[in-house]
């Protein structure tokens, strides 16, 4: 069994101390730029989307472009 003496209560004042000093200079930057990176990810990921869609909408401007081409040659 655990006596309560004043070793244990440094033990557990210690803890603490390392516990808030990890917190403060390990966990919560560790946190930010894990949250920082997520939105940039999904910051990427808006923008990709975008691009996606251009592509596409300059694809089937070519492909009328194209098909236009096609039948003026034909009746040429």
């Amino acid at each position: 069994m655990i006596t309560p003496n004043f070793t244990l209560l440094v033990e557990v004042a210690l803890f603490l101390i390392f516990l808030g000093a990890s917190y403060r200079f390990v966990w919560r930057p560790l946190l930010e730029t894990m949250d920082a990176r997520s939105s940039k990810i999904e910051q990427d990921k808006l923008s990709a989307e975008e691009c996606k869609k251009e592509a596409q909408r300059l694809d089937a401007l070519y492909r009328q472009q194209l098909t236009e081409v096609h039948q003026k040659r034909r009746t040429d």
